[in-house]
């Protein structure tokens, strides 16, 4: 087992002690400071992980089933646990009514249901998720983490560490107002996780649409094929040049890899549409055909290529990350991955 692995089951056996330390009530209220620290540690080794096997080319199939799991049933368990402790949700109520203990009983009710049905939004939102992954997978389709997904898990994982600091020092002013930040950032990674939950499906609904031949070539496990069929089915790769073929272009040229996540990721498209700018790529001559042996693609088209038939390079560059060329060598070999893997 490599070492990103090994981090995502220390984060995994951090969850039970992360429970442990929220219901020990012996600490006199400390314990929801401690179990606050114990999540934040949990949670900062997702982006740790992520970052050494990609960095490391330690991608396993295992680190890939294990690592969502442990990020959501970790946030589930924070979110299930704040619910029986509801006092966690009652600091406007403290601050705005003087500290009256009549308003927050009036509004307790009130703020269960809320509390209550924005947990199940963000649970429904991360099963949903889940299963339109499963489906991908088994299509053999990859889809990219977009930033609007990781913004909803970055205000998710600070509204729990706020509302469990704010609950820990629930008696002063200054817990209250940490527990109010902590529910401002609750109600907002809520709106997040809905958001990027239909933003997710709407990009990649080709997932739930594609076509039976489409499926086929994926189960056949031809890399080359499943990109060709992808592309040829969604319109070719011999007719109008598509505007974000251009972008894809200059994305390749720039981070020096041919890779369909990175594409899905930097050029904010979906699987479908990333496989047909690789075929056009291909057939346009500005990248080889993928080496089996090499396991290495090379670009053949250079910066001052691409300003000859394209035009000024620096307009593509102005909306999107994606588009501001690498100005390094003229010919560039390629350590990417199995399009197959993307």
């Amino acid at each position: 087992m490599n070492l990103p692995n090994k981090i995502t089951l220390t984060r995994i056996f951090m969850i039970p002690v992360f429970v442990l330390f929220f219901y020990l009530d012996v600490m006199d209220g400390w314990n929801y400071l401690i179990a606050a620290i114990v999540f934040v540690l949990a949670a900062a080794t997702d982006a740790l992980d992520g970052h050494i096997a990609r960095s490391r080319n330690l991608v396993t199939n295992l680190g890939k089933f294990l690592d969502p799991i442990a990020d959501k049933v970790l946030v589930a368990t924070a979110f299930i646990l704040l619910l029986t402790r509801m006092e966690a949700f009652y600091a406007p109520f403290y601050i705005f009514n003087g500290g009256s203990v009549s308003a927050v009983l009036d509004a307790s009710y009130a703020m269960t249901v809320v509390a209550g049905v924005c947990v199940a939004l963000i649970m429904a939102r991360e099963l949903i998720v889940s299963g339109f992954r499963m489906v991908a997978a088994e299509r053999k389709l990859v889809i990219a983490a977009d930033k609007l997904g990781k913004v909803k898990t970055t205000c998710q994982d600070a509204a729990i560490a706020f509302l469990l600091v704010g609950l820990s020092f629930s008696g002063s002013t200054a817990g209250q107002a940490i527990g109010f930040i902590g529910i401002v950032l609750f109600f907002a990674c809520t709106v997040l996780t809905v958001l990027s939950g239909v933003n997710y499906i709407v990009k990649n609904r080709q997932v739930l649409t594609e076509e039976k031949g489409e499926t086929q070539a994926h189960s056949d496990g031809s890399a080359a094929d499943t990109v060709s069929k992808a592309a040829n089915s969604a319109g070719g790769v011999d007719g109008a040049v598509e505007p974000y073929y251009i972008k894809v272009l200059a994305a390749v040229i720039k981070y020096d890899v041919v890779s369909l996540s990175m594409i899905q990721r930097k050029c904010d498209i979906g699987y479908i549409k990333a496989c047909r700018a690789v075929e056009w790529l291909e057939k346009s001559g500005y990248i080889s055909s993928f080496d089996e042996n090499a396991k290495t693609r090379t670009i053949l088209f250079t910066k001052e290529d691409f300003e000859a038939k394209y035009g000024d390079i620096d307009k593509y560059g102005e909306q999107n990350e994606c588009l501001i060329l690498s100005r390094r060598g003229s010919r560039r070999e390629i350590r990417g991955h199995r399009p197959s893997q993307q």
